[in-house]
């Protein structure tokens, strides 16, 4: 398990290696109440875009970007590999996922309430 300290408001990005075409993507959230609102997608490859439907991307630099819808989730259950590299950033904090279970295993990424605050929390 991994504990990061953030507060509402605050952005935590998820990073990962697409499992399909092997480019980048990011999902960027906000830490709110609620759980982890995604706030944006952004992907390195327009194919992407293109396979998950989006119909508002909108080129910005090298990154194709899809705003996000506003929706808050309680938590996300993330299946991880050595392959994916996926990781998750706060602040200053990178915690690598993918190595902190098995090969095939999955992580819960959830906001829970603590003293001092919210605190984005992977565990596995």
């Amino acid at each position: 398990m991994a504990t990061v300290p953030v507060a509402a408001g605050d952005e935590a990005r998820l990073s990962f290696s697409h499992s399909i075409y092997g480019s980048l993507v990011e999902e960027h959230f906000r830490v709110t109440g609620e759980g982890l609102q995604l706030v944006r997608r952004r992907y390195a490859e327009h194919r992407l875009v293109e396979f998950y439907g989006h119909e508002t991307a909108k080129r910005e630099g090298e990154w194709w970007v899809v705003e996000g819808d506003g929706r808050a989730l309680p938590a996300l259950t993330l299946r991880v590999s050595p392959e994916s590299a996926i990781e998750i950033v706060a602040g200053r904090e990178r915690v690598p996922l993918w190595s902190r279970v098995e090969q095939g295993g999955s992580v819960r990424v959830a906001v829970t309430g603590c003293r001092g605050g919210d605190r984005a929390r992977g565990a596995d």
